[in-house]
């Protein structure tokens, strides 16, 4: 039977309201979402276009700018001048490790949330959220994000255009945190002076745990700063990135930051990353850092511990995108992990839900019974802090677990002396490499002098941790595979049996402390029908130091789903 005239027209007359209604809808997200670039003069251009116009992806100078690649497996990269020199020179002196670092990132995103589909529908999600970002960050930032974005791959361009990318990226920590609370962070310092420091001068320590893959982690930048505005600084960061997670300024103040639990913004602010940066770049003592964070809006939640050696004196700047608060230490000693400790912040019920429980408090203790039981602290002493594996008792965590300082995931350790203005940097792995020492003024004027010799003081240089050479540091990496492939049989049922048991049986051999191996192998068995070996696994776990009690609370309901199996069995 035919449908009638007045049916079709009907049908017709719908339709082309809907595609007229989706093509709007996607006209005004596009107009949302754009991200002007800034406007360049035509001597910037120029500048940019030179950079460009250099054959060969090696390079080792451009200019005043310098790569240099060490020993100790630290590259280093020396900038100077106004902001489109500056990132034209990163981008240039880095540019087959940018196409190595944004490959490394999509990658870990991949890991962590494997539909394409889903990628995609996020991709728009973060365009829409960020729509507003360039209004949060500093023309002279943006300018060296343009000149960066110019050496980027032309392969990544369905993320999004270069200059977009670079300018998400750098909020990329901030909306991650933001839109699932992922902690990607599990970061810990500290700072000491007077009596906990063996000169009484100031003396900072940090850990920065950003986990994005060990891909992600394989090339650490030690980065010379000389800006056309501001003040000279260091700061250790990865191919790419223009922020500060961790640096020290000729002034001799230091920043670092780590991150707390945030309530979800509507949309983006100034991230963090660029914050700090600002307050490095041109502030040069605790009230002028402390003016700086109070005029910038971020849209998570973090805390910047700072530090200024000419003081001798240190505090923590708690932000939230809501208020600004200061915690300062009654004692010569200043803790940081990843929750709130300002009375005004401390009780905010939200922090109280969701701040991570019980790792962060567990590595506070942990810095705290160290510092007590060392006496005065040396650099030495606070690297040996750093790369501590075990609970505040000594109690074996087993490997990798987030409430020890030593997660064995870092991408970064720091050792900081802001008042004779030094910093150490950990050389991979992790932190257990040797910690070479940098003197910023030495190491401005011998790189100013074309010096060809290390731009470190190496007699200053803190040794690496035997802890490398053991074999349980060596089947690590084993133990890893081992696990990823033991978790994506777990997560299929139907081919789970088909997992040589041997090759779940090394998990515990290999890490017996942690309670990830047994949760993973308890998982294993669980999926495979194996009431009796997944009960044994699950307790086996909740004995160990489990870092979050929502892993706890997951365990114990597995436990009682098995329990109720066992007890519905006819048998």
């Amino acid at each position: 039977m035919n449908s009638s005239p007045l049916l079709n027209h009907i049908l017709v007359k719908s339709a082309s309201l809907a595609v007229l209604v989706f093509a709007l809808f996607v006209g005004w997200f596009r107009w949302v979402t754009h991200i002007p670039r800034p406007a360049l003069t035509e001597a910037e251009q120029r500048v940019i276009d030179s950079a460009l116009a250099l054959s060969g992806d090696t390079l080792w100078w451009w200019g005043s700018a310098r790569l240099r690649h060490t020993p100790y497996d630290l590259w280093e990269l020396y900038l100077e001048g106004d902001p489109v020199r500056r990132g034209a020179a990163h981008g240039r002196l880095m540019k087959p490790l940018l196409r190595y670092q944004e490959h490394a990132f999509l990658d870990f995103l991949h890991t962590i949330i494997p539909s394409t589909g889903y990628l995609k529908f996020l991709r728009y999600v973060v365009a829409f959220f960020n729509r507003r970002l360039p209004e949060y960050v500093l023309p002279e930032f943006q300018k060296e994000f343009l000149a960066l974005s110019y050496f980027h791959a032309d392969t990544f361009d369905f993320v999004g255009s270069k200059f977009e990318r670079v300018l998400h990226y750098h909020a990329a920590h901030d909306v991650g945190h933001a839109l699932q609370n992922y902690m990607l962070v599990g970061c810990s310092s500290f700072a000491v002076w007077d009596s906990f420091s063996s000169d009484g001068r100031l003396l900072v320590g940090r850990n920065f745990d950003f986990f994005a893959g060990e891909a992600f982690a394989r090339h650490r930048v030690v980065q010379f700063v000389k800006p056309d505005s501001g003040y000279r600084f260091i700061s250790v960061v990865w191919p790419g990135f223009c922020g500060v997670v961790s640096g020290l300024n000729e002034k001799g103040l230091s920043v670092t930051i780590n991150a707390s639990a945030s309530r979800p913004p509507l949309s983006a602010k100034t991230p963090i990353s660029l914050l700090t940066r600002e307050i490095l770049q041109y502030a040069g003592n605790l009230d002028e850092a402390l003016r700086i964070a109070r005029k910038r809006r971020t849209f998570v939640s973090e805390s910047i511990l700072v530090c200024s050696g000419p003081e001798n004196r240190a505090f923590i700047i708690e932000k939230t995108p809501y208020a600004t608060a200061v915690f300062r230490s009654p004692m010569p000693r200043l803790i940081c992990t990843n929750h709130f400790q300002s009375d005004s912040l401390k009780n905010d019920t939200y922090h109280q839900k969701h701040v991570i429980s019980p790792d962060s408090p567990f590595r506070w203790a942990t810095i705290q019974k160290a510092l007590e039981q060392m006496g005065p602290c040396t650099p030495a002493a606070a690297a040996a802090i750093l790369r501590r594996r075990t609970g505040p008792s000594g109690e074996d965590l087993g490997l990798g677990n987030p409430m020890a300082l030593n997660q064995l995931l870092g991408h970064h350790a720091v050792v900081i002396q802001p008042g004779s203005r030094t910093l150490w940097v950990a050389s991979p792995p992790y932190q257990l490499g040797t910690f070479v020492c940098y003197q910023l003024d030495s190491a401005f004027a011998r790189i100013e002098r074309n010096f060809c010799g290390p731009w470190s003081v190496e007699e200053q240089n803190i040794p690496a941790d035997t802890f490398q050479k053991s074999l349980a540091f060596r089947l690590l990496p084993i133990y890893r595979k081992l696990e990823n492939i033991t978790r994506w049989f777990a997560q299929r049922p139907k081919v789970a049996r088909l997992l040589p048991d041997t090759v779940v049986r090394l998990l515990t051999l290999y890490n017996p402390h942690y309670f990830g191996a047994h949760k993973a192998t308890g998982d294993y068995y669980k999926a495979c029908g194996r009431t009796v070996e997944a009960t044994r696994a699950y307790k086996n776990a909740l004995r160990c130091a489990v870092p979050d009690k929502r892993l706890a609370l997951q365990i114990r309901e597995a436990l009682q789903e098995l329990e109720m199996t066992k007890n519905a069995s006819p048998w």
